[in-house]
């Protein structure tokens, strides 16, 4: 399954997936500490949360408690550092939301291809922004990002996934000395607290200061925002095959799916009997060819971003998999991966309720007769009905990861930040 690849505290799950495929050292010291750990050269540690560890610098996520008293002096450095960050980055924020509001009154005094929602919360976020910038104050925030270049480290310890879900969840209660505590100790506090560490961790992004964000970045949020509130734009097919389709209707297709399954069945056991089966290459998500054919189509309707869903059905895995991707195109040209996920069920495993579904569907009633009058037989209809259970479930699955990960880009322009896939 692929994983999440933004990476940003936000969406901290994200980086507790992905975690493992883009930081440099194996995990140590995982049962000692739920905290990751940053060894510098100069014999100084730094605790917290590894956000990135790319070619040109490590980011790591310190909580403020903890660097003031381990280190008063780069406490105070990081703060002030933070803060004038923070200043700067409304200042852009500012200006790029009056440049993108100017550019819509210079066209007629109405937005360009933008509804009533987008443009409000453009309106809202400036006045937001106004109000800051002209009554600053010293908010709350419980973390500083820290960024340190390769040349200084001298190995990194990453906690263990659950550990450092733990983390989050210690960080989101406020509890004291989560840096230096045993995981134990900090699960047993939790419960006395009535709080179950094992649930997926909280959104943290309101606790950060701002931080400025480059015009790629800003590019992959305003498509964000463009997608929720004013013209989503959805890809969906199996295959190379993708077609746009209604995104308040974002089901499968049953009669293709259940055909490509039959299909399917053929093609597995010809190439069983005959020993001409070849062995599919591995493609990166870049290279798929749905992604490839989904960017087709979105440049010729001009879009600049969209999200492209991707069904697939394994007849000898007895799997059906759904992938699916945002994708935003760069002032270069070049598109770039802002989200992706995937979600896989096995169609032995669909429960009763979701196969009653498939048969009361219209589409699958009509498919009935023709699997009977094609003589194909009751076990190979019930794989079908299985498959497209498993399917509509795993689609619900992504759907909902999407939206959440949405949702929290819609709440703000500042926070969560967007952090662009590491660079190889």
């Amino acid at each position: 399954m692929f994983r999440l690849k933004i990476v940003c505290f936000a969406l901290v799950w994200a980086f507790v997936a992905s975690v493992g495929s883009c930081l440099l050292g194996q995990p140590r010291d995982q049962a000692r500490l739920a905290v990751d750990v940053v060894y510098l050269k100069n014999q100084r540690q730094l605790r917290g949360f590894v956000l990135n560890h790319g070619i040109d610098e490590l980011q790591i996520a310190v909580s403020k408690s903890w660097l003031e008293k381990d280190d008063r002096d780069a406490y105070l450095k990081a703060v002030e550092f933070a803060k004038q960050s923070a200043a700067i980055a409304k200042l852009t924020l500012k200006e790029r939301l009056q440049k993108l509001l100017d550019t819509d009154a210079q066209a007629g005094g109405q937005p360009v291809a933008r509804n009533g929602a987008f443009n409000f919360f453009l309106g809202k976020e400036l006045e937001r922004i106004d109000a800051e910038l002209e009554n600053p104050e010293d908010e709350p925030y419980q973390f500083v990002i820290l960024k340190i270049k390769p040349a200084t480290l001298s190995r990194v310890n990453i906690a263990s996934d659950q550990n450092r879900k733990l983390a989050v969840w210690s960080w989101h209660e406020r509890l004291a000395d989560i840096e230096t505590r045993k995981p134990s100790s900090l699960v047993d506090e939790l419960k006395n607290k009535k709080v179950d560490p094992t649930l997926g961790p909280p959104d943290l992004s309101d606790r950060f200061y701002p931080t400025e964000e480059g015009d790629e970045q800003w590019t992959v949020r305003l498509a964000i925002v463009s997608h929720g509130l004013d013209k989503p734009i959805e890809f969906q097919g199996s295959g190379d095959v993708m077609l746009l389709v209604d995104s308040k209707d974002q089901q499968p297709d049953l009669s293709s799916l259940m055909g490509q399954l039959m299909q399917s069945q053929m093609n597995s056991l010809l190439e069983e009997l005959t020993g001409t089966g070849k062995k599919a290459s591995r493609k990166t998500l870049e290279e798929s060819d749905w992604i490839k054919s989904a960017i087709s189509k979105a440049e010729k309707r001009k879009a600049s971003y969209f999200r492209a869903t991707n069904v697939r059905t394994d007849v000898l895995a007895g799997t059906s998999t759904v992938e699916t991707a945002f994708l935003v195109q760069q002032s270069t040209g070049k598109w770039t991966i802002a989200w992706r996920a995937a979600a896989v069920q096995n169609m032995a495993d669909q429960k009763q309720e979701a196969i009653r579904r498939i048969l009361d569907d219209p589409q699958v009633q009509a498919i009935q007769g023709q699997f009977e009058t094609a003589g194909i037989d009751g076990v190979s209809l019930d794989k079908g009905i299985r498959a497209g259970a498993a399917t509509m479930v795993a689609q619900k699955l992504a759907n909902s990861e999407f939206q959440e990960y949405m949702d929290r880009y819609l709440k703000s322009l500042s926070q969560p930040p967007v952090l662009l896939p590491t660079k190889k």
